[in-house]
């Protein structure tokens, strides 16, 4: 009954109200002075025009650390993917030095069931961008976080190139607009489908490429969290990377046994333990 054009048009009918402008009003004040740059230590200087070549490195997390993260995220009245972010904004602000961390992430645009057997492009990115000033605690910081996001959903229809455009972020060859990395966690494990007369085992493949600077995409299972984290090799070594995600399993498992501490404290205590 619907085409990919029926969608496009409805879309552009819901922006052509005043729904555009509250949506635009909303990002302009969200966005105010946040900064242009994840000032990650990277292991090559930035190139002037920086190329999408790309790597993955492939981890899990053990299955106690995320229990107590789920433990911990339900008792917040917030989800794993609150607390997961809100682990990965202090994992930035750790390789930053940066307490205002903005990171991107993937949303679904198809919110109406008649959307869901449509071929078509329905993804959008939300600029998800916390405020860690003040030395909060992990729970303080779930809390900003889980803000945030509820914020950011309420205001999920506005284009990503209409925020770029509102927010006057220039676009540049050796950097994206408005954030550099981006956290994804899925809803399930992609698994292999089941066919009569066939095994079928799912292979992973990686084209090469990296859309960001740097992309952690996770997933539950039974046995704990998955995922890999998508690298750009002209700023990324492997050997750093392959760092990065042990810090984060660690910082994970520093911030859910003592969500009470500080993050100075976590970091403190996460510096230690890795020299």
């Amino acid at each position: 009954a619907l085409r990919y054009g029926d969608y496009v048009y409805w879309q552009q009918q819901r922006l052509d109200t005043e729904l555009l402008d509250r949506l635009t009003s909303y990002w302009t004040a969200q966005l105010s002075g946040a900064p242009k740059l994840l000032k990650l230590p990277f292991d090559f200087d930035r190139p002037a025009t920086l190329k999408r070549s790309g790597s993955r490195v492939h981890f899990r997390f053990a299955r106690d650390v995320s229990a107590q993260l789920k433990q911990l995220a339900r008792g917040e009245n917030a989800t794993v993917f609150m607390g997961l972010l809100a682990a990965f904004k202090v994992l930035m602000m750790r390789y930053s030095g940066q307490d205002d961390i903005v990171v991107g992430g993937p949303i679904s645009g198809r919110e109406r069931p008649e959307l869901e057997s449509l071929i078509g492009y329905f993804s959008n990115s939300l600029v998800l961008r916390t405020h860690l000033d003040g030395d909060p605690t992990f729970i303080e910081t779930i809390g900003r976080v889980r803000s945030m996001l509820l914020d950011a959903h309420a205001h999920r229809e506005m284009p990503f190139a209409s925020v770029v455009a509102a927010v006057g972020d220039t676009r540049v060859l050796n950097q994206n607009p408005l954030f550099q990395v981006n956290f994804r966690l899925r809803n399930s494990a992609v698994s292999a489908p089941a066919m009569d007369g066939l095994e079928v085992e799912s292979l992973d493949f990686h084209n090469g490429c990296a859309k960001f600077e740097l992309a952690f995409e996770m997933w539950e299972t039974p046995d704990g969290l998955h995922g890999f984290t998508e690298f750009n090799t002209e700023l990324f070594t492997r050997e750093t990377i392959s760092e990065m995600v042990r810090n984060f399993e660690l910082l994970l498992g520093l911030v859910v046994a003592t969500p009470s501490a500080r993050l100075s404290e976590s970091i403190d205590q996460l510096n230690r333990s890795t020299r």
